[in-house]
């Protein structure tokens, strides 16, 4: 905001001052007068679409933008319904069923055991990391530094996604098994560096396509089992990344087209709109493929594979 220098000292103070709600008060003869509330706008409350910091609103979403809450608040504020509500609560929930899972993969075999708990970790690290994102994301500076832990674990889950099938697919190549392991942790590296710059914090799509670019690199260890094994011998790994490939990539869908709210501003705001809609697939995938990767390992040992 520009303060003019002509303007008179309570112009001046009127500029400095915060937006006040104001409401519209019936008087006696039945005349409406705008008279401010008891409370500036910097209230914490839910705002509206035009209210809201354009960085932290979502088009097509008019409702229940939470601003000005404090820690305690925004940490209150999961079990209370807002446009937040069913993100934050996926993935808390997902965080805390991936805890139990850790624990019950100690309990395998070693080479299922440590595969798998690395897994775990990793499906924690992101589900924990989206509730802090999808909780605290009330104002600028907290918006711009969870974001950040947000996009490094998506990263974090994609390398270390990896590390069941490549084991379990390749359990007579070691070799091959560090090389790719050791490829897609480059990458995922990389793409984390990229994706938190200030320059690409804005650029969801870009963010989004390039984080599905390296995910997708599991087409490389498919074609090299079928190289491998044939089509028959590799079917195993095979069809078990394209399911969990499929998961991300009809959640990435909802989350880049902005279905179904871009058809209806407004009636999906708290329930229903596709950033949900991409949780639930995250969920999805994250758990289809811990499930799978037990089963193949069990596939790979049943034909005698190393």
């Amino acid at each position: 905001m520009t303060i003019s220098n002509s303007a008179s000292p309570s112009d001046i103070e009127a500029q400095k001052s915060p937006p006040v709600k104001t409401e519209s008060i019936p008087q006696k003869d039945g005349v409406g007068e705008d008279v401010p509330l008891i409370q500036p706008a910097c209230t914490p409350g839910l705002y509206g679409y035009d209210e809201t910091p354009e960085i932290i609103r979502s088009p097509y979403l008019l409702t229940g933008y939470r601003l000005y809450y404090s820690w305690g608040q925004c940490f209150r504020s999961m079990f209370q319904v807002h446009n937040e509500t069913v993100n934050i609560l996926t993935h808390f929930f997902g965080g805390i069923f991936f805890l139990i899972m850790m624990i019950y993969s100690a309990t395998l075999t070693a080479r299922v055991a440590v595969a798998q708990c690395i897994y775990c970790f990793a499906a924690c690290t992101l589900l924990f990391a989206s509730t802090a994102y999808h909780t605290f994301s009330v104002d600028l500076p907290k918006y711009t530094l969870f974001l950040r832990f947000d996009l490094s674990s998506i990263c974090v889950l994609i390398a270390l996604s990896y590390v069941p099938p490549v084991s379990f697919g390749f359990l007579c190549y070691p070799t091959l098994v560090t090389i790719y392991l050791v490829i897609i942790i480059v990458l995922a590296a990389c793409a984390s560096v990229v994706c938190i710059l200030p320059c690409f914090l804005p650029c969801r799509v870009l963010r989004a396509s390039l984080l599905l670019v390296v995910g997708w690199f599991a087409l490389f260890p498919v074609g090299n089992a079928v190289y491998l094994y044939g089509w028959a011998g590799a079917w195993p790994l095979a069809s078990r990344l394209l399911i969990m490939g499929g998961f991300y990539s009809v959640g990435c869908f909802f989350y880049l087209s902005r279905i179904p709210e871009r058809f209806a501003p407004g009636k999906f705001d708290n329930w229903g709109h596709s950033h949900q809609l991409w949780h639930f697939f995250i969920l999805a995938a994250a758990i289809y493929h811990y499930w799978a990767m037990i089963s193949l390992y069990a596939d790979q040992a049943a034909i005698g594979r190393c």
